[in-house]
């Protein structure tokens, strides 16, 4: 599969429209997808959508356990106070759309290689940056429970998402990965993208462009670094990997109305 493909598998998967991941899926290759995933979309239907796919493809799902057992391993702290807020994160685990294309295309040419740690540390820094935005939203509610800070408290809740981010930078055994420093080069932008749309919240006359750029710099910055690291792995043209990214936020908005990430 090359670029096109890449970036329709990361736009369709994260669009959670029923027929096009039951269509993205197919072409993947020698993939068994239920039928009951060709269904009309409702709220909460990617969790039922997401649990026929790990019934079709249970490797992934023993990856994706794996994946968690990276992250609870690198979120572990001497503090009990932390441990208690990092043990309350994991304990609702969300989609996980990131670590899941994280595996997928490593599969994309057919081959077998391990990626669940580095899938771990994109989520577990995308969890960490919903943990900052809770508190700049005043969020009460992260994934169907309370947010970390309405639960703790907003200055406990940056401390549990700095940590979770230097945890995943300092503990990983990534440090030699030619794509390593991408990952946070990535989170970087991620950053640069949150603080530009804070300044346009007002701003009824923003450009096509720059409203772009925000959401290139909030979402496809980090889709674009979970799928790239796992065609890398996985041995895929490097097209897609050195790519900007143009998984556009096209329904972020409109499914945070209905849902929590």
């Amino acid at each position: 599969m090359g670029k096109g493909s890449l970036l329709e598998l990361a736009w369709n998967c994260y669009d959670t429209d029923c027929a096009a991941i039951y269509a993205t899926l197919k072409r993947i290759g020698n993939m068994v997808v239920t039928d009951k995933m060709n269904c009309k979309h409702r709220k909460n239907q990617y969790c039922r959508m997401r649990r026929n796919f790990m019934i079709s493809m249970p490797e992934i799902n023993t990856e994706l356990q794996i994946v968690n057992t990276h992250i609870e391993r690198l979120c572990r702290s001497n503090s009990e106070s932390m441990q208690e807020m990092l043990d309350w994160v994991l304990k609702a685990r969300g989609k996980q759309v990131r670590p899941l294309l994280t595996l997928l295309c490593a599969k994309l040419k057919g081959k077998s290689v391990d990626v669940t740690e580095v899938a771990a540390v994109i989520e577990i820094c995308h969890t960490a940056s919903l943990i900052h935005d809770d508190i700049i939203d005043e969020a009460d509610t992260r994934r169907g429970q309370l947010s970390v800070q309405k639960k703790f408290g907003r200055e406990m809740a940056v401390y549990a998402g700095d940590f979770m981010i230097f945890a995943a930078i300092s503990r990983t055994g990534l440090r030699k990965k030619p794509y390593y420093s991408s990952i946070f080069e990535k989170l970087e932008k991620m950053c640069d993208g949150e603080v530009s749309q804070f300044e346009h919240r007002y701003n009824r006359t923003i450009t096509g462009k720059k409203y772009i750029e925000n959401i290139i710099g909030k979402t496809s910055a980090m889709f674009s670094i979970a799928c790239g690291v796992g065609a890398y792995e996985g041995k895929c043209t490097n097209a897609f990997f050195v790519t900007k990214g143009s998984c556009y936020q096209r329904v972020s908005r409109r499914s945070r109305r209905t849902e929590r990430r």
